[in-house]
């Protein structure tokens, strides 16, 4: 078969397919990557090769934007408060900057993806539920549509209509793109749905549900020497996501307040950063007690801690769970929020109210993760169940039978 993978352009979500888009490949199918510019990285580093297509949008840029007109426009009206009620024009507006980069995105994507699979001819399309381009382009060149899944099922509370949308309703330039291409507007396109959450981190009823295990895949890096080496106290993963600070600057960047709530407590801290962001961290780190590493794929080093405290972005919380590691989750927006809760209730997590994130009430929840046996033996068991899904060899071997 010949199989087209159209990731959104965050080289994050990327990093979901590569799994089974080397599945695919190692069976002897023949498959393609088409991304935006800021995926192109992760895709060459993965070892497949790029088809670029949408390069005259820059989603990236776009959605920084929107997220920052975003937290503006919600602060503004209520904040995340339950129960907060916002006028017809308000929600209208929180509609159309969710959506906007998303539809721009589809629009340019699906001028070089038409071309693209003409001359091409794949047998099956696999995509990001967030690349709105892809139900335009299966349905234009009648091919079979896959969407794979990168966190748990949480659109029908914080996305918009178009995305398996649950009844949302659709903004009208979505519509009136979609009925350009002969498609009404329905919650599902997809002839399945690739998912690496297990059944006790996902919401029922997914239509099409193919379940496939997770597997860690967060991009390359070099392990250190240090990392083979039993640590002499329990050690603590920190992270705050690889593009965090990128796509909203330092707001509700955590980590000090993370390691002032560690500082006190006899354990090793190992913070994960990216580049730009080491000097927002060196001033609260101890050289004795904290090490700061950039470019260590998680997968690498958190089969040797203890715990991890994170925000909670899908790549990170599926990592933890995989390997069986205790979560300590702080999210700062409403999906994370959400996707937290349904960790914790899984045992294998504790959610920390980032409305407080002095040291003194942090520091308590962090010795629960670590010392509580219920904790550890509830991540074991989610990682047991992680291991027990359909391998992406598996899941690869059956997709033909979806033509």
């Amino acid at each position: 078969m010949r199989i087209l993978f159209i990731p959104l352009g965050l080289s994050t979500h990327y990093l979901h397919l590569v799994p089974l888009a080397w599945a695919c490949r190692s069976a002897g199918h023949e498959v393609r990557i088409a991304g935006q510019q800021h995926a192109f990285a992760a895709i060459e580093q993965s070892g497949m090769t790029v088809t670029p297509v949408g390069e005259r949008y820059d989603f990236v840029e776009h959605w920084k934007e929107a997220l920052t007109e975003l937290g503006r426009l919600i602060e503004a009206t209520g904040g995340h408060r339950a129960g907060t009620e916002r006028t017809p024009e308000e929600r209208r507006r929180l509609v159309q900057l969710r959506s906007d980069p998303f539809l721009k995105s589809a629009e340019a994507m699906i001028e070089d993806l038409v071309p693209l699979a003409r001359s091409w001819q794949p047998d099956l399309i696999v995509a990001d539920p967030l690349v709105l381009a892809a139900p335009l382009l299966a349905k234009t060149v009648s091919v079979p549509l896959v969407h794979h899944m990168w966190a748990p099922e949480v659109n029908d509370k914080v996305g918009f209509g178009g995305v398996r949308g649950g009844g949302l309703p659709w903004p009208d330039d979505l519509r009136r793109l979609f009925e350009s291409y002969g498609l009404q507007p329905q919650d599902r396109y997809s002839t399945a749905v690739v998912d690496p959450c297990p059944d006790s981190l996902q919401a029922p009823g997914i239509p099409g549900r193919m379940p496939i295990r997770y597997v860690p895949y967060n991009g390359p890096g070099t392990a250190p020497a240090w990392l083979a080496e039993p640590p002499a106290r329990p050690r603590v993963c920190v992270t705050w996501g690889s593009t965090h600070t990128e796509m909203v600057g330092t707001h509700n960047f955590l980590v000090p307040e993370i390691l002032a709530g560690l500082e006190k407590l006899d354990v090793e801290t190992v913070v994960v950063v990216r580049g730009a962001d080491r000097a927002l961290v060196e001033p609260a780190a101890s050289p004795e007690r904290v090490r700061i590493v950039e470019g260590l794929p998680l997968h690498a080093l958190l089969p040797t801690c203890d715990a991890i405290i994170h925000q909670c972005g899908s790549g990170t919380m599926l990592t933890a769970a995989a390997l069986g590691v205790p979560q300590v989750l702080m999210p700062t927006t409403v999906d994370r929020a959400e996707i937290s809760r349904m960790v914790a209730d899984t045992g294998a997590g504790i959610v920390a109210d980032t409305s407080d994130t002095a040291a003194e009430t942090l520091r308590p929840v962090f010795e629960h993760a670590l010392s509580d046996t219920a904790v550890r033996e509830s991540a074991d068991r989610l990682s047991r169940e992680i291991a027990a899904q359909p391998s992406p060899a598996a899941v690869a071997a059956s997709l033909d039978k979806l033509l």
